[in-house]
């Protein structure tokens, strides 16, 4: 990511939300005042995506993830279960690859645990992957009891359980 673009989601955050006030402080003194001017130019833009992702708009909710995942990933990732839990696609698609790696900075860092049967279920929800290609992660990653529960996961999925399955409500 740039620094221009850290700066952005620093300005943004400082801006829109008294807990990040103090990143902003500090980070500011960072950067240089030409990446100080060209983060405020683009900071309205993003204030604008904030507001409509609290609206309620999948698409911005995505973006805003894009935006903030790589300095506020915890953050991030809530904004993108709510466009997933809204139907968004992409969204549904990038957490069943959550769920699915070891590798992904959310599994390093305990956000999430990698879970095949979640990733099967987001995948499916995607719509993204056809019966074949389903078919195919399933006989990669799970057996056939393990495959059952996450149909059974997915006949049982409603909106808003992404809250509770990563821990971000009690």
């Amino acid at each position: 990511m740039r620094i221009t673009q850290i700066l952005k989601l620093v300005l943004l955050t400082g801006f829109l939300s008294g807990f990040f006030t103090a990143h902003y402080t500090i980070e500011k003194d960072r950067f240089t005042e030409k990446e100080i001017e060209e983060a405020e130019k683009a900071t309205p833009e993003l204030v604008k995506l904030e507001l409509e992702a609290n609206r309620g708009n999948a698409d911005a909710q995505l973006e805003l993830f894009k935006e903030m995942r790589a300095i506020y990933p915890k953050e991030a990732l809530r904004w993108l279960c709510m466009s997933a839990d809204q139907g968004n696609q992409d969204a549904r698609h990038i957490l069943g690859s959550i769920y699915e790696r070891d590798e992904h900075i959310w599994v390093d860092r305990y956000f999430v645990r990698k879970d095949y049967q979640l990733a099967y279920m987001w995948y499916s929800l995607g719509g993204q992957m056809d019966g074949e290609m389903l078919r195919f992660f399933a006989d990669r990653h799970l057996n056939s009891a393990e495959l059952s529960e996450a149909k059974n996961l997915l006949r049982e999925w409603r909106p808003g359980q992404y809250e509770r399955d990563l821990g971000l409500v009690s």
